[in-house]
């Protein structure tokens, strides 16, 4: 079972981090009882490319991350803004190599409806249940090697051909508790 000590930050933000924010976005219907969390496959051109993520991206100027994370899902993946609940904020997360500093927003939409692919960063949306999420033995644990650290680093198959690894695997390993724990 993916634990507490999966989603734990194991570095110090450089002091030169860039922060950033990710919509972990909740799609609600009337033909599931848990929702379905949406997620991008990036484009290869860009940060992080050919991974599975959360529409997101870099904070600009004075906007916080709840601003952060509803532009970016605005321009990725068509999402209008005007039919979402802000939920709440996960852990902060940075990501060394690229000095990344993540606040990860969680919201949720009745019916998501049409999404279009930004071509310029996103090479696909999917959704995933949430319940996938939930149950202890889809999580995967893999040792990876970081900055002179091994990690416990945790992944999911939810794609065909990518693994959901990674520091949005990280925060899908926080709010996973948090949902077990509510749900208990």
């Amino acid at each position: 079972m993916v634990g507490d000590e999966m989603f734990r930050n194991y570095y110090t933000a450089a002091p030169d981090a860039k922060e950033s924010a990710v919509l972990l976005l909740l799609n609600f219907n009337d033909k599931l009882e848990l929702p379905e969390i949406i997620f991008t496959l990036r484009n290869n051109t860009i940060s992080h490319g050919g991974q599975i993520s959360f529409p997101g991206g870099r904070q600009d100027g004075n906007e916080t991350a709840i601003e952060t994370a509803l532009r970016e899902a605005r321009e990725e993946i068509g999402f209008a803004s005007d039919r979402i609940e802000i939920l709440g904020q996960l852990s902060k997360l940075y990501v060394p190599p690229s000095k990344y500093f993540i606040t990860p927003v969680v919201a949720r939409v009745d019916d998501m409806g049409e999404m279009k692919a930004n071509p310029d960063e996103v090479d696909e949306i999917f959704k995933v249940p949430l319940e996938k999420f939930l149950q202890a033995d889809t999580a995967k644990i893999k040792v990876m090697n970081f900055i002179d650290q091994d990690v416990d680093v945790p992944y999911w198959d939810v794609h065909p051909t990518t693994p959901l690894w990674g520091a949005t695997a990280m925060i899908m390993s926080e709010f996973a508790t948090i949902v077990r724990e509510f749900l208990d």
